[in-house]
């Protein structure tokens, strides 16, 4: 049923007016009502679906119901129109004017039995579908006896839709048609208001209707086209765009000279498929003879009841896509001749026979009858080992008249071969950045019964090489292979094999570079100091064979975005654009030569130090009996939150102890020549110089 609306539901402009439609909303009354607000039966509320076409003195409109109850209830109560005019710059000329004098409503049964004449199918059809009584089997329950009535009126609403788009006095005569007689402006739109001429408690309320036309489309003439015809085996199949929504259905004309159609369809034909994809297409499948030619054109008919034919005819014919049979294909062996025999198939359009060679059961490699194709009435067929020396399947391949082919079951022929084919030579090889390898190598010409290749790999040229496929009768081979290892290089060879699966020598190992995707390891930062001149980081050095150089990272602390501020080869990096008193945050990532780059290095954070504008002394003492060194420093001008002891144990003054902020002074046991240094950290983060 869908198919029958898709002019309805697709083609239609729907044009809601807010006011209009909200007020109405707010008019609606429920069926049932008491003074008992909380008890309320909801009416089922379906749009009248229209549309309209322009013409030079009127506009048509037609229109419909989706719901069975809904409709019947159109045909008899009637509706009313109203039209509002819009003018070029999309304003209202006037208000909305009734063009209806009376109520547009179905003929009336008497008016069907004055002008309806026996030849009128189409409204012959309409009156029973309106006024016609139904009668059901015997014996139904209650449930089956509802399903079976809700079926019927559905049956109904699908008849009486299909003839009022088919005919125009059929339309009229359902009271869904009306004619707007006027000269049509093209610089006009039309709107009409199409709605229900009584509202009463029914259980289906239909909701107004609005229709859209504009005027400029009664000077557009679309042409209709894309009609194409698939020849098949007894049947050939017609097929159009199912773009084309403006059509209720279609009838299919053909011809055998492109001169005088026949109409195929008596009844117009409504296409299964129903679809809104630009490519969807619709068919109509024709049984005709195999081999006589075929000329067809496309009709389809409006919901205005126009018959509108695609521009193109097509031509086309059936075609034989039959095999023919095959007989038992045998043979006996009498020294150095092999000898075939089978029997005649039943087939009337049989062309002849060839017998085929090949490799293995499937393929067509040689003709044993390369001379020409032997005729029907020859059934058996000999030749000379010594002529085709090698071991192989040979097949009786039989072909009709349209050529189509079939063949026999294969029957495999031994030879004794022990000669293997000459090596071959690889021409080029690559391995790109996901593993896949690619081998191309040279094809072996002067090897008549050659089965195919073998790839090998290894490694490493001295290792022995595996086996990367099996034989495969082209010249390239792509395989996979592994990126992460140590080892650089991967060794590819070639093996020819022959049809008595005679391996011939391997060709050179051909070398192929596997590209480097692992990313070097992680750099660790180490360590930092704060300058007088800036803040100098250290981390640890590169393990990587194809190092090539350490990028520096820098941002604010709280910040997301880092900015590159150095690239070097060293493991240090002295950043001397800080602000004092400043906190930073340092990354880095090593980078190989071939673009490689490791993740970022865990961040370090860092307060600058402050320019030192006090005097803060460090004084060593040391205590002999005891061998104890004792020191004490200047209480700091700003609250200190920790102090950090620095100590030389051979190796420069490195962080060795951090002391609460509060104290000044440490002891330790150690030698009177170990030098000694601090920094002060304060509140704010900001360190202080080195005092040593």
């Amino acid at each position: 049923m869908k198919s029958i609306y898709c002019w309805m539901s697709v083609c239609i402009i729907l044009i809601i007016l807010p006011m209009t439609v909200s007020a109405q909303k707010k008019n609606r009354q429920p069926a049932y009502q008491d003074n008992d607000t909380s008890m309320r039966v909801e009416l089922r509320h379906f749009p009248i679906l229209g549309l309209g076409k322009p013409y030079a003195d009127r506009i048509a409109l037609r229109w419909t119901a989706g719901d069975a109850d809904m409709l019947r209830a159109l045909l008899h109560d009637g509706i009313l129109i109203d039209r509002l005019r819009i003018d070029a710059d999309n304003k209202a000329i006037g208000g909305w004017e009734r063009i209806t004098p009376d109520t547009v409503r179905a003929w009336s049964k008497d008016e069907f039995e004055q002008r309806v004449t026996e030849r009128d199918t189409a409204l012959l059809i309409l009156a029973q579908s309106i006024y016609g009584k139904p009668t059901y089997p015997e014996g139904l329950g209650i449930i089956e006896l509802a399903g079976m009535q809700r079926m019927e009126r559905e049956n109904r609403l699908l008849t009486i839709n299909l003839y009022a788009a088919l005919s125009e006095e059929a339309a009229h005569a359902a009271g869904l048609a009306f004619d707007d007689w006027m000269a049509v402006d093209t610089t006009c739109n039309y709107v009409y208001k199409i709605f229900p001429a009584t509202v009463e408690p029914h259980v289906v309320m239909p909701d107004t209707g609005y229709v859209f036309v504009a005027g400029i489309d009664r000077v557009r003439h679309p042409i209709y086209e894309g009609l194409e015809a698939v020849n098949r085996d007894g049947a050939i199949l017609i097929k159009w765009p199912g773009k084309y929504q403006d059509f209720t259905g279609y009838f299919i004309d053909r011809s055998e000279d492109s001169l005088t159609f026949r109409r195929l369809n008596k009844v117009v034909y409504i296409p299964s498929i129903d679809s809104l994809h630009s490519r969807a297409k619709f068919s109509y499948m024709d049984s005709v003879r195999n081999g006589r030619e075929y000329y067809y054109r496309l009709t389809g008919v409006t919901p205005f009841g126009e018959f509108i034919t695609f521009r193109d005819v097509v031509k086309g014919k059936g075609i034989d896509l039959t095999p023919p049979s095959v007989p038992l294909f045998s043979h006996t062996e009498s020294g150095d001749r092999v000898t075939f025999t089978w029997q005649k198939p039943d087939d009337s359009d049989l062309l002849g026979y060839h017998i085929v060679r090949g490799m293995d059961v499937q393929s067509v490699d040689t003709l044993l009858t390369a001379s020409g194709m032997l005729a029907p009435d020859i059934l058996e067929y000999s030749f000379k080992k010594s002529e085709q020396p090698h071991s192989s399947f040979y097949r009786l391949m039989v072909m009709d008249e349209s050529y189509n082919s079939a063949f026999s079951e294969p029957v495999y022929i031994f030879s004794v071969d022990t000669v293997p084919p000459a090596a071959t030579y690889i021409v080029s090889g690559n391995i790109d950045s996901t593993g896949v390898v690619t081998v191309r190598w040279a094809h072996l010409k002067d090897e008549p019964d050659l089965r195919g290749y073998k790839v090998l790999f290894a490694n490493d040229e001295d290792h022995n090489f595996a086996p990367a496929s099996n034989i495969i009768p082209d010249t390239v081979y792509e395989f996979h292979t592994s990126l992460r290892t140590f080892t650089p290089h991967l060794y590819v060879k070639v093996i020819a094999v022959d049809a008595n699966y005679n391996h011939g020598f391997p060709s050179e190992a051909f070398q192929l570079t596997r590209p480097d995707t692992i990313p070097p390891r992680t750099p660790v930062i180490l360590g930092y100091e704060n300058l007088p001149s800036g803040v100098s980081i250290s981390w640890s050095p590169s393990v990587d064979l194809s190092f090539d150089r350490f990028v520096v990272f820098c941002r604010t602390s709280g910040q997301n975005d880092w900015k590159q501020i150095a690239e070097t080869s060293d493991n240090h990096y002295t950043d001397t654009t800080v602000i004092a008193r400043k906190s930073y945050e340092y990354s880095l990532t090593e980078v190989d030569k071939s673009g490689n780059r490791s993740a970022m290095a865990f961040p370090q954070t860092i307060v600058t130090s402050a320019p030192l504008d006090e005097d803060l002394r460090l004084t060593k003492t040391y205590e002999l009996p005891t061998k104890t060194v004792h020191l004490s420093w200047t209480k700091p001008a700003r609250k200190a939150s920790a102090i950090i002891l620095f100590k030389d144990e051979g190796e420069g003054l490195t962080m060795y102890e951090r002391i609460d902020g509060e104290h000044l002074n440490f002891s330790e046991a150690g030698s009177p020549d170990t030098i000694y240094g601090i920094k002060i950290v304060y509140h704010d983060n900001s360190e202080s110089p080195l005092i040593k």
